[in-house]
């Protein structure tokens, strides 16, 4: 009643189908839904392809990193081989400078000796020197 006295008419609200309208809308929803659910299987099939290339590369940097542990190790070996074998020379001069050091010893009187005992002094310095630097 309130209607005919704003002058407000509603047949237009009975023109309209309804039904059709209510079909369209289920129909676009449909594709909607479709839509998404294709989006979602190309994500999932992108995200796969990139899990394998990944598992791929990882296995690939392993493999490398691998070999490159077992080369530093192998050098570490070596190193360590060489270590031994001039801490070795060391001693042999330390025992040496020793034996020639003693005061009173006959071969320290010989002069030919002396300097046979000064250039061991001098290898034994170059061996401390070494030494330093490596610690």
């Amino acid at each position: 009643m309130k209607l005919k006295k704003l002058n407000l008419s509603t047949d237009w609200l009975l023109k309209i189908p309804f039904k059709e309208i209510g079909i369209l809308l289920f129909v676009a929803l449909f594709f909607t839904l479709l839509g998404r659910v294709i989006e979602a299987q190309n994500w999932a099939s992108r995200i796969d392809k990139l899990s394998t290339t990944n598992a791929s590369a990882k296995d690939e940097t392993i493999s490398s990193l691998k070999e490159q542990i077992s080369q530093l190790n192998s050098q570490i070996n070596q190193l360590r081989k060489e270590l031994i074998s001039l801490q070795a020379q060391k001693n042999l001069l330390n025992s040496q400078v020793e034996r020639l050091a003693k005061p009173g010893s006959a071969k320290c009187s010989n002069k030919s000796n002396k300097t046979q005992r000064a250039r061991s002094l001098e290898e034994l310095r170059r061996i401390q020197q070494l030494d330093n630097l490596n610690l």
